[in-house]
């Protein structure tokens, strides 16, 4: 399932009243797994990519299995990374 946007750069609101990122509190939650995999490398994620790694090191999948789990990820819809509370803070 083709997701995501190509050739896009997402930047922050003008009126947004938080001028500053805020690091999330737990380091395993969705939104900090967000922040390590994408501290790391910020262009080598497409939207599903980073969908599907975050879910899997949540989860706790292996290498192995990443195949089966892609396939039952995604089987169902998942929200954009939007809705993700990483980029709302």
């Amino acid at each position: 399932m083709a997701m995501g946007y190509l050739d896009t750069f997402a930047e922050v609101v003008a009126d947004r009243s938080i001028r500053a990122g805020v690091m999330p509190d737990r380091s395993m939650s969705t939104e900090g797994i967000e922040q390590v995999l994408l501290t790391a490398g910020p262009d080598w994620f497409t939207g599903e990519d980073l969908i599907l790694a975050v879910h899997a090191r949540h989860k706790g999948v292996g290498d192995a299995d990443i195949v089966a789990f892609k396939a039952a990820l995604f089987s169902r819809p998942q929200m954009c990374l939007r809705a993700s509370p990483l980029p709302k803070r």
